[in-house]
């Protein structure tokens, strides 16, 4: 943004990791063409694109049953942002944009408290975020900026 008055220019950059420009081309693909089909313009399908995530941290690559199943293999793309974005802020936003914060596995937040030699554990509920739909899928909007015009509603909820 430029200031004329102080004569410099003030930038803002926004930061963003390659595995989630990789997540979310996984997730476009497979929402459009599906888990084993890619763009005539880049080789990679959502499945690969899953995959290499998984060879990196060793693991093995995606189930063909999960693959063969759409909703299943969109259940596996939620868990890969999961894992891969923990501590990124990204969570929230994520199953809001899915439709899916309200259902219970999504709402409930747990720990885990593991036995002193790690061999097992208890869950322990941490938090049971209240998430009406379709409510808390939108933030409201302020009151004075739905009166400006007639048609402007507020948000479903609000």
């Amino acid at each position: 943004e430029f200031n004329p008055i102080i004569k410099e220019y003030a930038g803002m950059r926004m930061h963003m990791r390659l595995t989630d420009v990789y997540l979310m081309y996984a997730e476009a693909l497979h929402a459009s063409k599906g888990a084993t089909a890619a763009p005539d313009s880049y080789g990679l399908t959502a499945e690969a694109t899953v995959n290499l995530f998984r060879d990196r941290a060793g693991i093995p690559s995606v189930d063909s049953a999960i693959v063969g199943d759409s909703n299943k293999f969109m259940d596996e793309l939620r868990r890969e942002r999961a894992v891969e974005l923990c501590y990124e802020a990204h969570r929230w936003v994520d199953i809001r944009r899915w439709g899916v914060a309200h259902l219970d596995q999504y709402r409930i937040k747990t720990a885990l408290d593991f036995s002193e030699n790690q061999t097992n554990f208890v869950a322990r509920l941490l938090v049971d975020r209240i998430c009406e739909y379709p409510k808390h899928y939108w933030l409201p909007f302020e009151a004075k900026q739905t009166q400006i015009y007639e048609g402007f509603d507020q948000n479903p909820g609000w």
